[in-house]
């Protein structure tokens, strides 16, 4: 019989070969950084999403543009400059297409775990690539970056405008989350389900906010160890942020299956398609890949509704938060509007070349808002040579965004808020390649040209209907609330409705 003594030792052995297998077990050649703790790497390093982005920043420094560390058994490799990204997106863009296994089993509703690596966010390969052509066409049959759906933006903007007029009136400062965030889900809410939602809908309202609470006020992020590792998320089920995902996955995943359900039940297939559920179930019914399913459509409904509805409205609550912090710069954008378009109606998309500081003042909103610190996180889906390191297949490449949109040595005083910066010697617009805010290479925001004309319509349609502001001694923190997004922290601005 062992004795308790024995047993110590052998455990004692145990360990120390584990260690020395996981040291051993590192690829050469990998870029410089950390090894970390075995078996769990730098995952106490990076726990805290709030402060990833600046840690990362930091590596930046001390290893160079690219560098590498585990997260649990994920190798994660680092593109931690402008240069660095670019040239593994846009010139080896093939191999560093992957999307990581985001969706760990434990971190899924069970009866939703059928949709793990489908719909257009966290699907790859064949599959992916053709929905994503799928998904890009249809849209721009339905008048994405066209006059076709700018009128119904510029009619979500009027609801908008008379709602946040009406909750104004009193005098007394507002909270712009809740409404923001209705007018600009409405619009993808068209596209995909064909219809709108009341902005006192509170099934509505619960879900997006739902989805805000689950972009970032989770404290989760693509570096959590639960979201890149099955292992990890299995282990950690019972931590009450693990259990918090769970809940509102499942609550934003019925939201999505309801309204699905409802319009399919609708579907005509003699009718001219009108949204996109309709649009995807006349191509189902032709000759198209076995991909073109339930599961496949549900989860493509599902990214669209909740990226649709987060990004873009979280950049119009950083814009108003921007303006209201400077108005000099809010009357100076006023002005442009008043003397170039005028203010009897709402400027137009095609406006945009009569008002460059306008454009210019969304463009840097953009910058400053930093919406995705990390970036969107690839995968590597073959063994490469890159920059002289060698990349094993499924190392996880994270383009550190954020070390670009805030790095002095990119933009002077990065951390001010300056459009003109935008804006050359002439008053033309500058186009900046380095603002990279929609990612870049094969996996580039396939909503990029429907967010430009919202972000467009939105900020400068309120900015020419309200004066934003904070009273004296009363700023709100620009610190943000990071996780998968970057997002202000709550505020209540005063408005004041113009006259002229």
């Amino acid at each position: 019989m062992v004795s308790i003594v024995e047993a110590i030792v052998w455990l004692f052995i145990l360990a120390i070969a584990s260690v020395i297998y996981w040291y051993w077990s590192i690829p050469k050649n990998l870029p410089p950084g950390p090894l970390g703790l075995p078996f769990i790497g730098s995952s106490i390093e990076y726990w805290d999403a709030s402060t990833q982005h600046l840690k990362l920043q930091e590596n930046v420094k001390k290893y160079g543009p690219i560098f590498k560390f585990y997260i649990a058994n994920k190798l994660v490799v680092v593109l931690g400059d402008y240069d660095t990204i670019q040239e593994a997106m846009i010139k080896q863009g093939d191999v560093f297409a992957g999307r990581p296994n985001l969706q760990p089993p434990s971190l899924l509703p069970k009866k939703y775990v059928y949709l793990r690596g489908k719909g257009v966010i966290f699907s790859e390969g064949n599959v992916w690539k053709e929905h994503r052509r799928f998904a890009l066409s249809t849209l721009r049959d339905f008048g994405v970056g066209r006059p076709l759906l700018e009128s119904k933006i510029k009619e979500e903007v009027d609801y908008l405008v008379d709602r946040i007029a009406s909750c104004t009136s009193n005098g007394q400062p507002f909270d712009p989350q809740r409404l923001v965030t209705c007018a600009v889900s409405n619009v993808i809410n068209q596209l995909v389900f064909g219809k709108r939602f009341s902005y006192d809908d509170e099934e509505f309202i619960r879900q997006i906010m739902m989805i805000s609470q689950h972009s970032s006020g989770s404290g989760v992020s693509f570096l959590s160890p639960f979201v890149l590792s099955n292992t990890m998320a299995s282990l950690m089920t019972f931590l009450p942020v693990v259990q918090q995902i769970i809940k509102q996955s499942e609550g934003i995943i019925s939201f999505t299956e309801r309204n699905l359900n409802e319009t399919m039940s609708a579907y005509d297939p003699e009718a001219e398609a009108n949204n996109y559920i309709h649009a995807f179930m006349k191509a189902a019914s032709g000759e198209k890949e076995d991909s073109f399913n339930k599961a496949q459509l549900q989860a493509t409904v599902g990214d669209l509704f909740s990226a649709g509805t987060e990004t873009t409205s979280t950049t119009v609550r950083w814009a108003i938060l921007f303006l209201a912090r400077h108005p000099d710069i809010q009357e100076k954008l006023h002005k442009e509007i008043k003397h170039q378009v005028g203010t009897s109606a709402l400027p137009s998309y095609a406006d945009k070349t009569k008002l460059p500081f306008a454009e210019a003042v969304v463009m840097e909103t953009q910058r400053l808002a930093d919406l995705v610190p990390l970036g969107v996180v690839r995968r590597a889906v073959a063994p490469t040579k890159f920059m002289g390191y060698d990349i094993p297949e499924d190392a996880i490449i994270l383009p550190l965004l954020t070390n670009v949109l805030h790095n002095p040595d990119v933009y002077e005083d990065p951390l001010k808020f300056n459009p003109a910066r935008f804006v050359n010697a002439n008053g033309k617009i500058v186009r900046d390649p380095k603002l990279i805010v929609f990612q870049s290479g094969k996996r580039v925001c396939l909503g990029e040209p429907l967010a430009r004309m919202e972000l467009f319509l939105f900020i400068v349609g309120l900015a020419s209907r309200f004066q934003f502001y904070f009273r004296d001694g009363e700023l709100p923190t620009l610190n943000p609330i990071v996780g998968f997004v970057s997002m202000p922290a709550h505020y209540k601005v005063f408005v004041d409705v113009r006259n002229d």
